[in-house]
């Protein structure tokens, strides 16, 4: 289906004005709530994934469990429903200044790389979205920056928990062998299909992000998602100094920790992840510079 034939269609209260984008898993509509008078961003699920057997009851089981986490580092669930095709779909918090994902490849196109102070800031902001998700039993699974939004002061919120876990249980009902997520930001365990994905293999990705922020490049590339799999599971990331000179000890040590392939030599919990992020900030002392991108201007 032709995701801009629901352009200028009601769905329940909500008015379609516009088609944003379509991932892996849905397609992302700017809507306006009648009832309300807001904006709201709408994701309604592919057609391929709405015929699934039982996609439906976990889907709307998983929104409302997402819907508790009520965090302003986390995007902010309003309702789920149907479509007229039937098709699921869940109304969210409306942030229109873009992804973190978007703001990183400005930074490359302009030549720039993001101040430490300021990956900082933003990976502790990641890190305090996933404390509440994780301790709302909700682990995250696919972690990347196409997931993390900009709000107008250039706080950093995560988004697609409910959404990710459960495309992540339905496709293992349909892709027996395969993995599933984002092979640049997959922990080992998850690459290899384990079944004990939990909070570290969370905090792997943020470390994979945080590496990003820094470099402007992820740990792992290859010609082919196996050959990124491969890298996650069996070689060693690029040391970090060797390609930002002026990466603290601190910082090293803090992606270091978060990106070791196994999840017993991780951080355990996004806790004491966060205590290491805010032990490498105070070792920034206030005289650092921090330069990064600017707010993003316009942003609910």
């Amino acid at each position: 289906m032709d995701p801009n034939e629901l352009v200028g269609r009601q769905i329940d209260r909500y008015l379609i004005k516009e088609h944003i984008d379509r991932g892996g898993m849905a397609d992302v509509y700017l809507a306006y709530d009648v009832d309300l008078d807001r904006k709201v961003a709408l994701k309604v699920i592919l057609p391929s994934l709405a015929q699934v057997p039982e996609f439906g009851a976990r889907f709307r089981r998983e929104a409302r469990a997402t819907a508790r986490v009520n965090h302003p580092n986390v995007v902010q669930i309003y309702t789920n429903g149907v479509t007229q095709d039937n098709s699921p779909y869940i109304a969210l918090e409306f942030i229109a200044g873009g992804s973190l994902a978007d703001h990183m490849d400005r930074l490359k196109k302009m030549g720039k790389r993001m101040s430490e102070m300021v990956a900082l800031k933003i990976a502790r902001d990641i890190a305090l979205g996933l404390q509440a998700a994780h301790k709302a039993g909700i682990i995250h699974r696919d972690l990347k920056p196409n997931n993390v939004l900009l709000r107008s002061d250039g706080t950093a919120v995560v988004s697609d928990l409910g959404i990710a876990t459960v495309l992540n249980e339905t496709a293992r009902l349909t892709e027996t062998g395969t993995f599933q997520g984002t092979p640049q930001y997959m922990a080992p365990e998850q690459a290899r299909s384990d079944v004990s994905v939990d909070a570290r293999s969370d905090i792997y990705s943020l470390g994979v992000i945080i590496f990003e922020l820094l470099t402007g490049e992820p740990p792992f590339d290859a010609d082919s998602p196996w050959g990124i799999v491969h890298q996650h599971i069996y070689e060693p990331p690029p040391a970090l100094d060797q390609l930002r000179s002026d990466v603290s000890k601190s910082v090293i040590m803090l992606v270091a920790t978060c990106l070791q392939k196994e999840p017993d030599q991780r951080y355990q919990t996004t806790d004491e992840l966060l205590s290491a992020i805010e032990a490498a900030l105070a070792a920034e002392g206030p005289g650092r510079r921090s330069i990064g991108p600017p707010p993003v201007r316009g942003v609910n």
